[in-house]
């Protein structure tokens, strides 16, 4: 599983990060969640990802509460999410995107872990640390997400990001670019660096907080027409 995103790393710095802590503890970025409602979250979300792959088509979702020493059920839930990826990885499963290969699951909870550990880090007052590269993947698949449900409209909620206006985010910390074009028919991104209306400048991790809505953006370096930030921010919640 070389060419899959490392889901074991990004699970055991989760867990280890929720070791000792308050399950009780709010979450100030999921309003209304614990600390325990989050670990129950990621593996219940691991769990009914690992199933989808089996069998290629969306399971009922589990909705086990966290143990209070959530690590072990972590790390079994992205266990078992592997080994089914892993036994064919090209297999073409179910996706609210449409079919895609089992690998998509791989990503796609591998890059919700990466948010909801910023989510427990911000929690606990500890300093949220990633890879520039992991953090980049992670922006670029939220990317896909967001401008395929607002264009297909499979996310009524999206559809005011519909509109005009181009915002580019730039990496200082690895060679990303990703400009998002909005128009009235449709929301589309691309990683070629090209003229917008508003750049958006920072390392990959807090371009990652700002893009997830875990930081504002004042961390970061803007020019041109805000507003159209602001109203990406306002809109894009997936």
């Amino acid at each position: 599983m070389t060419d899959l995103p490392d889901l074991k790393a990004e699970t055991e710095a989760l867990a280890a990060l929720l070791e000792g802590a308050d399950p009780s503890l709010p979450v100030p970025t999921c309003p209304e969640w614990t600390l325990a409602d989050l670990a129950a979250h990621v593996g219940n979300g691991l769990l009914w990802a690992a199933a989808l792959v089996r069998t290629g088509t969306p399971p009922p979702q589990p909705d086990q509460p966290a143990p209070a020493d959530p690590g072990p059920w972590l790390r079994r839930a992205a266990a078992l999410l592997d080994e089914a990826v892993a036994s064919d990885p090209d297999a073409p499963v179910w996706t609210f995107l449409g079919p895609r290969s089992a690998r998509f699951w791989t990503r796609r909870m591998r890059n919700d872990l990466l948010v909801h550990r910023a989510d427990a880090s911000l929690a606990l007052g500890r300093d949220f640390r990633a890879e520039p590269s992991d953090a980049a993947d992670a922006l670029s698949e939220g990317l896909d997400l967001i401008t395929a449900s607002a264009t297909s409209g499979l996310s009524p909620a999206l559809t005011p990001l519909r509109g005009q206006g181009v915002l580019k985010f730039t990496a200082t910390d690895t060679p990303d670019v990703w400009t998002v074009r909005r128009a009235p028919e449709a929301v589309t991104w691309s990683a070629r660096d090209e003229p917008a209306d508003v750049t958006i400048t920072g390392t990959a991790r807090d371009l990652l907080l700002v893009f997830s809505r875990r930081a504002s953006p004042e961390r970061l370096q803007v020019r041109g027409q805000e507003e159209l930030l602001r109203h990406w921010l306002e809109h894009s919640a997936f």
